[in-house]
């Protein structure tokens, strides 16, 4: 599988071209916003970060990409979001291939991700959170792709 340029939009849940994008200027539920997505989270989300300083899990974004998103919960410290759009698509963003996924299934969330870097995402995935307890990692080295 290829990468593909456009946009995916979660409304159409399809890809459409040309990207259009938006910026919302207040952050609240139900809001949309643009963000660039930095690394991937345990899960499968993609971690952003807004304006205001808050995380953003941004669902179906990965590491690099800017995105269009919606916010379906907005807390304190954090929101959760879909992309709407991806208006700068990462080279390892493939066309998802079980049609279900595109229809709105949530069963296969890793589908829209190359399968060759699947494997790393997931594993920076799991060294992220052992840093997060303290923990060292001697024995492994896993690279983010690129």
């Amino acid at each position: 599988m290829g990468a593909i340029s456009g946009t995916w939009s979660a409304r159409d849940r399809q890809y459409a071209f040309p990207a259009q994008g938006g910026n919302g200027s207040t952050v609240s539920e139900m809001s949309s916003t643009v963000v660039r997505a930095e690394k991937m989270a345990a899960g499968g989300d993609a971690i952003a970060r807004l304006d205001d300083g808050r995380v953003a899990f941004v669902h179906g974004a990965l590491p690099g990409e800017l995105v269009e998103i919606e916010v379906v919960q907005a807390k304190k410290d954090f929101v959760r979001g879909e992309v709407l759009q991806v208006i700068e698509p990462s080279n390892h963003r493939v066309a998802p291939p079980c049609p279900a996924h595109t229809a709105g299934c949530g069963g296969c969330p890793w589908q829209h991700v190359s399968p060759d870097v699947q494997l790393a995402l997931k594993a920076a995935g799991g060294v992220e959170a052992v840093k997060r307890t303290g923990e060292t990692l001697s024995l492994i080295n896993i690279s983010q792709p690129t």
